[in-house]
């Protein structure tokens, strides 16, 4: 008789549990999204890898129902693009750099700045700050018409030359380098006494190959996947920008999703930060070791560089505002 009671509550718990099965896959409907990227979908790129994290966990965790596609390599564009489509709503969600968001507020420069983190640690400990977090969804976000959904590693930007090693800061006067199309950049290669050239990302390879620039400034994983260790002699681990971005959902399509749904893309962001950091570590130490083996790769002196800032954080100081600046400096010392 115990046995036979024993073999019906298993029977019971086995279809209870297909029964919680189907009604938590029936919470979520059957709904597709796409993820605009304006990188390449290459194995040590990035950006991808923080796609691919977040789009496979949306998955897993509506059983199937809910898809975000990843639309990779600029298809669909870049940056600005993808901002007037959240607007027009033909995006869904996309990765936005914090670069790009400088554009509409003053007080995420400080994050741009050039040497303001003395490591990652330090980076993700701002990024994750209240303080960061707080005046992103106050000032910043609404305004562009996103959510942010999580804060990811693009790792530090390192400076490459065609010309001469370079260790001083005194080593890049007279460069002429590729800087990206932004004021902060622009404010810094001045300082060091570099030529600074902005243009497209699309169009360095060709103008390093040509001689239209000296070189350029790029995190490790972007570096390999543009192929520049095969042309391009020189690297000096400046480490002077730390690549910051989002993944973002339109407010349109935000304001449309359950709670639960909604619950998912957080809980699903925040997974994929986590493991995406740790992966850019891992990869970048595994390409610093196989770029050492193509290029002629230099340790600067940090403190020659960080020296020539102070001019750089004075020119911006003024639109970050002093509270937000001096704020700032407690969570980066």
């Amino acid at each position: 008789m115990l046995k036979k009671m024993f073999a019906l509550m298993s029977v019971l718990y086995v279809l209870a549990g297909i029964f919680c099965c189907s009604a938590c896959a029936a919470e979520y409907p059957k709904l597709h999204f796409i993820l605009a990227n304006s990188n390449p979908a290459g194995e040590t790129n990035q950006m991808h890898k923080a796609c691919v994290l977040f789009c496979q966990k949306v998955s897993d965790k509506t059983n199937g129902n809910v898809i975000v596609e990843e639309i990779p390599g600029a298809q669909l564009g870049n940056e600005r693009d993808y901002l007037e489509g959240v607007k027009m709503g033909t995006i869904d969600l996309c990765l936005i750099s914090n670069s790009m968001m400088t554009n509409y507020n003053g007080a995420n420069i400080v994050g741009e700045l050039p040497f303001i983190y003395k490591d990652a640690e330090t980076a993700y400990k701002y990024l994750d700050s209240d303080l960061w977090r707080k005046m992103l969804d106050e000032k910043i976000t609404p305004k562009l018409q996103i959510v942010s959904l999580g804060w990811y590693s693009g790792g530090f930007r390192n400076i490459l030359n065609t010309k001469h090693p370079v260790v001083k800061a005194n080593d890049l006067v007279g460069l002429k380098i590729r800087g990206q199309e932004n004021r902060i950049v622009v404010a810094m290669y001045k300082a060091l006494g570099a030529n600074c050239t902005p243009m497209p990302v699309s169009e360095v390879v060709t103008a390093v190959q040509q001689g239209t620039v000296d070189g350029a400034d790029f995190p490790l994983g972007t570096l390999v996947t543009y192929g520049y260790p095969q042309f391009v002699k020189n690297l000096a681990l400046t480490n002077h920008l730390f690549y910051s971005f989002s993944i973002c959902c339109s407010t349109r399509v935000w304001n449309k999703l359950s709670p639960e749904v909604k619950a998912v893309f957080r809980e699903a962001a925040k997974e994929a930060e986590i493991e995406q950091r740790k992966w850019v570590a891992n990869l970048e130490a595994k390409l610093l070791a196989d770029v050492k083996k193509q290029m002629n790769v230099t340790t600067v002196d940090r403190e020659s560089f960080v020296a020539k800032m102070d001019i750089v954080y004075e020119q911006f100081r003024k639109e970050i505002g002093e509270n937000f600046w001096n704020e700032s400096q407690k969570i980066l010392k």
